[in-house]
């Protein structure tokens, strides 16, 4: 059983499996936020399941993963398009732009000094 398979049981609360086109989803992202971020994103997921995920054993597919992380994989450099489309959404407001990412605060800077964004 991987770290993610460990991880994504906890947050779910039953077994989980990874369809193939997720596993691209997975392994594509830097995970910047290293586990504490993973357990995130878990966290986030499971929350905003749809009722149609039950059974026993859940399997997910890249569709089930928020679109910044398949949105980074898609676009190979994306990271810092979805990042500021956030930031003006959010009017530059980081804690609410690290909730609506599922990630940390920190991890929010570190993306925006790494990327070169400036508040207009």
């Amino acid at each position: 059983m991987s770290l993610a398979d460990r991880v994504f049981e906890a947050a779910f609360g039953r077994q989980v499996s990874f369809d193939a086109d997720a596993l691209p989803v997975l392994a594509g992202h830097g995970w910047p936020g290293n586990l504490h971020e993973l357990g995130q994103v878990a966290r986030m997921m499971a929350a905003s399941a749809p009722p149609a995920m039950s059974g026993s054993r859940l399997r997910l597919g890249r569709a089930d993963f928020p679109p910044q992380l398949q949105a980074a994989r898609d676009g190979g450099g994306g990271e810092d398009r979805i990042l500021a489309r956030h930031l003006h959404d959010t009017g530059w407001n980081i804690s609410e732009t690290a909730r609506r990412m599922g990630v940390n605060r920190s991890t929010i800077h570190r993306q925006i000094q790494r990327h070169g964004l400036r508040r207009p």
